[in-house]
C-alpha cells in the first residue's frame, strides 16, 4: 500500500489478475503479473501511476449530493456511497465538458463538436438521447431536473 494525498494505491504482485470491474477504486489498484518484478520497474510503475493520479482529469467534481469522477467515469452519491453510477464514454465526456465552468450555458452545437466531432450542419438527436439517459441516472426526478438543465440554445450543469 502507498498513501498519496487522500488516495491509497494498492499494488498486487501475482501471476493472476483479480477482476475489480465493479469497484469504484479499481483504477487505484495496480497489478504486476510478470514475475519476477524488478525493483527498478516497480518504482517506475509507481511514478507513472502517481502522475495519473495527479492528472487534472482525475479530480472530483461536486454536483449537489453527487461526486463526479471523470477519470473513473463514475458518479457517487455522497448520501449513499454504495450506489455507484457508471457512465458511458459519451456520457462522461458530456458531463466533463459541462463541468469545466460552473453554471455556464453550452450550446448543442459546441457539445456535438466537442464530444462527437460533428460539424454545425449535422442534424441529430444523439445529444438529446444522451442527456435523457444521463438525467435518468443522476436526477431524483428526471422529468424535473435539478442538475442537468436545458435552456434555449443549450445545456447547463448546476453544481448546487
Amino acid at each position: 500500500l502507498i498513501k498519496h494525498e487522500n488516495d491509497i494505491l494498492v499494488y498486487i504482485i501475482s501471476k493472476y489478475q483479480i477482476d475489480l470491474s465493479n469497484d469504484l477504486y479499481s483504477s487505484f489498484i495496480f497489478f504486476h503479473t510478470k514475475l519476477p518484478i524488478q525493483f527498478r520497474d516497480f518504482v517506475i510503475s509507481i511514478e507513472k501511476n502517481l502522475l495519473i493520479l495527479n492528472n487534472k482529469k482525475n479530480k472530483k467534481v461536486f454536483i449537489g449530493d453527487l461526486i463526479f469522477y471523470p477519470y473513473l467515469k463514475k458518479i457517487v452519491n455522497q448520501n449513499n456511497i454504495e450506489k455507484i453510477i457508471k457512465l458511458t464514454d459519451k456520457e462522461n465526456a458530456i458531463i466533463e465538458y459541462l463541468s469545466k465552468e460552473e453554471n455556464i450555458l453550452v450550446s448543442k452545437d459546441v457539445l456535438l463538436k466537442e464530444v462527437w466531432g460533428y460539424n454545425d450542419l449535422v442534424d441529430t438527436h444523439t445529444l438529446e438521447t444522451h442527456i435523457y439517459k444521463i438525467r435518468r441516472k443522476i436526477e431524483k426526478d428526471h422529468k424535473k431536473p435539478k442538475y442537468l438543465m436545458n435552456e434555449e440554445g443549450g445545456y447547463r450543469l448546476k453544481f448546487h
